[in-house]
C-alpha cells in the first residue's frame, strides 16, 4: 500500500476510490441452514489446509457423523475449519459445494451485498491472515488447536469498493485457467515453470498486484 493513499501501486485503469480497512466481521455475517443427519447417506465437504480449497465426499448409509443436525453448505461463504484453522483450512465455497453438510467444525459466513466473495478467495491467502488464525487458535493436544472464531472476525482486511474488487478476482480467475490450460499440456511441449504449484502463483501475483511485502 502506498503511504499517501490507502491503495496499492498497481491498479487496473478506472479505480481511484481509497481502499478501506474492513474487519471479516463487518463483511460478513455467520450462515447456518442446519438440517436432520441424513441416515440414507449425503455428501460431506471439507477444506483443505494451507489455503487450498474445498473436497467433497461421499458417506455412505450408516457411517454418518454422530451429530443430530448438520448445515447446508451455501455458495461463495467463507467457510473455515476450526480445528485447523490454525494450518490456513480457510476457503471461499463453490457452487458444487452447495450439494454438500458440514458439521459444526466448519462455521460458514456469508459476505454482505457490498462484497465480491471471489475476491476474498485469494484475499485470504494473505500471509498474514495466516498468522492471525495461528494466532487465533490457543494450543491443544497435538495438532488440534480449536480456533476462536471470535478473534477471527476482528482480522482487518484492505478491501476497495465492489467493482474493483470483481475486476481483481476476474483477473486472477483467468490467471487461474491459464494455469490449468498449461497444467494439460503433453509433458514434451511444458515450458519450465509452467508445473508451478497454482498456489505459489496465487501468492506470487497477489502480492505483485497488491505491493506486499
Amino acid at each position: 500500500m502506498t503511504g499517501k493513499q490507502n491503495a496499492p501501486e498497481i491498479r487496473f485503469e478506472g479505480f481511484t476510490d481509497p481502499w478501506e480497512q474492513r474487519k471479516l466481521g463487518e463483511m460478513a455475517d455467520r450462515y447456518k441452514e442446519l438440517v436432520p443427519t441424513p441416515r440414507n447417506g449425503y455428501v460431506r465437504m471439507g477444506v483443505r489446509s494451507h489455503a487450498k480449497g474445498t473436497f467433497l465426499t461421499e458417506v455412505e448409509p450408516g457411517q454418518q457423523i454422530e451429530e443430530q443436525e448438520l448445515s447446508k453448505v451455501k455458495a461463495d461463504n467463507l467457510v473455515v475449519n476450526i480445528v485447523f484453522a490454525w494450518e490456513h483450512a480457510v476457503a471461499i465455497t463453490s457452487v458444487d459445494d452447495a450439494k454438500a453438510l458440514v458439521s459444526h467444525r466448519f462455521p460458514q459466513f456469508s459476505f454482505h451485498d457490498d462484497m465480491e466473495p471471489g475476491f476474498f478467495r485469494y484475499a485470504i491467502l494473505d500471509e498474514a491472515f495466516r498468522w492471525h488464525l495461528w494466532l487465533a487458535s490457543p494450543s491443544g493436544a497435538g495438532r488440534n488447536k480449536t480456533l476462536n472464531v471470535g478473534t477471527m472476525l476482528e482480522y482487518e482486511f484492505s478491501v476497495p469498493k465492489k467493482a474493483e474488487q470483481a475486476k481483481i478476482a476476474a483477473f486472477f480467475d483467468r490467471l487461474d485457467d491459464l494455469i490449468t490450460l498449461h497444467q494439460r499440456e503433453p509433458p514434451h511441449t511444458m515450458k519450465e515453470g509452467k508445473n508451478a504449484n497454482r498456489y505459489q502463483w496465487r501468492i506470487a501475483f497477489l502480492r505483485l498486484l497488491l505491493a506486499m511485502d
